[in-house]
């Protein structure tokens, strides 16, 4: 059987930096044996919140090579 680990009230959050990036976690907790909330910070999502800003001005035919050079992760953003 698995231990039950109770995590104290309150919110935390934790970083990890990884080879693309930083990934995090943030957990809310009410004393109870399950979290309250917890969301996962994936390591693509600030990436994909810069295309506006590196886009801006380019010529259509360069998105495909701009969008090659973020090296991010589809599924990794869809958390």
């Amino acid at each position: 059987m698995k231990p039950i680990i109770r995590v104290p009230e309150g919110s935390y959050y934790a970083a990890v930096e990884g080879s693309r990036g930083e990934f995090g976690v943030y957990l809310e907790s009410r004393g109870d044996k399950t979290p309250y909330r917890v969301h996962f910070r994936s390591t693509g999502l600030p990436l994909v919140s810069t295309v506006d800003t590196i886009c801006r001005g380019s010529k259509i035919a360069d998105l495909i090579a701009i969008g090659g050079t973020l090296d991010y992760v589809v599924p990794d953003i869809d958390r």
